[in-house]
């Protein structure tokens, strides 16, 4: 998942095959991004929201950690330190 850095054309936020429901497009300097992280601003606090529960329950499922902890070190996801500008 490192290459999943929110910047390019496509995002990389499937859950069970289709678009997270709390994926945006085009804010806080991203071109894809969690709305939730958003939102709330950490991690830690997009996990402990009950509206993220369903999403952590597929990744309960097929053995993904969590959102947040995706790539090449923690906290990524479409919020890899990058140079890539947004496509």
């Amino acid at each position: 998942m490192a290459t999943c850095h929110g910047n390019q054309p496509e995002h990389c936020c499937w859950v069970d095959g289709v678009r997270c429901p709390h994926l945006v497009e085009n804010v806080a300097g991203r071109r894809w991004a969690c709305g939730l992280m958003v939102e709330l601003g950490s991690w830690d606090l997009v996990h402990a929201d009950p509206r993220y529960a369903p999403i952590q329950a597929v990744w309960d499922r097929v053995g993904i950690e969590s959102c947040g902890a995706w790539g090449e070190g923690t906290n990524q996801c479409c919020y890899a330190e990058t140079p890539v500008e947004i496509t």
